[in-house]
C-alpha cells in the first residue's frame, strides 16, 4: 500500500480587480489597457485638450466589457468652466424643485 501525503504551501499572488466587471483576478491572467483621448475646442486658439485611462481587464472582458472604464478630468487650465457653472446651476435648481416639491406634499398632508 502507497502511502499519501496532503502538502498545503503558501504563495503570494499579485490581485487586481478588473476595471470592466470588478472580479478579483491574479496579475499574470489579466490584460493592460489604455485608453487615449484628444479633444478640439472650438474656440479661438483651437485649443486640445487629452487625457488616458488606464487599467486591467479580466480574460472574459477583453472580447465582451461589461463597462467602459471611466476616464476622470480634473480641474486645471484646460477646464471649461463655463460647463462647471452650468453643472452646478443644474444641480442648485434640482435641490430647490426637490424642496418645493416635499413643501407642496407636508401640504396635502396635513
Amino acid at each position: 500500500m502507497t502511502e499519501t501525503k496532503t502538502v498545503v504551501t503558501t504563495k503570494e499572488v499579485e490581485m487586481i480587480e478588473c476595471s470592466s466587471c470588478g472580479q478579483d483576478i491574479e496579475k499574470k491572467d489579466a490584460h493592460y489597457f489604455k485608453i487615449k483621448y484628444f479633444k478640439y475646442e472650438n474656440s479661438k486658439y483651437q485649443r486640445k485638450s487629452s487625457g488616458q485611462t488606464d487599467g486591467w481587464v479580466c480574460k472574459h472582458c477583453v472580447e465582451n466589457p461589461i463597462s467602459l472604464p471611466v476616464m476622470y478630468r480634473t480641474l486645471g487650465k484646460n477646464t471649461n468652466w463655463g460647463d462647471l457653472a452650468l453643472a452646478i446651476a443644474s444641480l442648485a435648481f434640482t435641490v430647490m424643485f426637490i424642496l418645493k416639491s416635499v413643501q407642496m406634499l407636508l401640504l396635502l398632508i396635513v
